[in-house]
């Protein structure tokens, strides 16, 4: 978090973060023409950031594995759809407004249901002694911030790849 910083301008921070951890696994999919290891990188990438979370909070290594799994594996499944979506336009050179449009659409949804899920499953493992109560009451504020990161990231490095792969063609690479 950035000290001082207001909530929209956090949200900000975040998805400008957001995208450059998803370029490098984004850019193996580019080069191996294939979604999947865009998926197997952001996944194991959240989910070894999860276990280690998980293990600072004192959870065990098998519950603390758990939780990471969760973790890990929402984002893979969340991520398909955009994915997947965002290579094939890249492989026929698609109009960069209709990749960002196509992403958003995608990656908007998507990315709801994993901070839901994925704050559902912190809820669960690293803060059992709250009420649920505090994780419902937490909603608004997260679908708000989820929203902002998710387009600047979406936007970010959509426009980033789409830019790079035309430069690549154009080099004869």
């Amino acid at each position: 978090e950035v000290p001082g910083a207001g909530m929209v301008e956090q949200s900000i921070y975040s998805g400008l973060e957001s995208a450059g951890q998803a370029l490098p696994a984004l850019a193996a999919g580019v080069a191996s023409g294939s979604p999947a290891v865009t998926l197997a990188m952001m996944g194991a990438q959240t989910g070894g950031e999860a276990y280690q979370r998980a293990r600072k909070k004192g959870a065990s290594p098998l519950r603390a594995t758990g939780y990471a799994a969760v973790e890990g594996l929402t984002e893979a499944l969340t991520e398909k759809i955009p994915a997947s979506r965002l290579l094939a336009d890249l492989a026929t050179k698609a109009p960069v407004m209709q990749m960002i449009t196509r992403q958003l659409v995608t990656e908007i949804p998507g990315e709801q249901v994993a901070t839901a899920v994925q704050d559902l499953n912190e809820w669960a493992v690293l803060h059992p002694e709250a009420p649920f109560s505090s994780y419902l009451a937490s909603r608004p504020t997260a679908i708000a911030q989820t929203l902002i990161a998710t387009i600047v990231a979406t936007t970010t490095q959509t426009a980033g790849l789409s830019v790079a792969a035309r430069a690549a063609e154009q080099r004869g690479a």
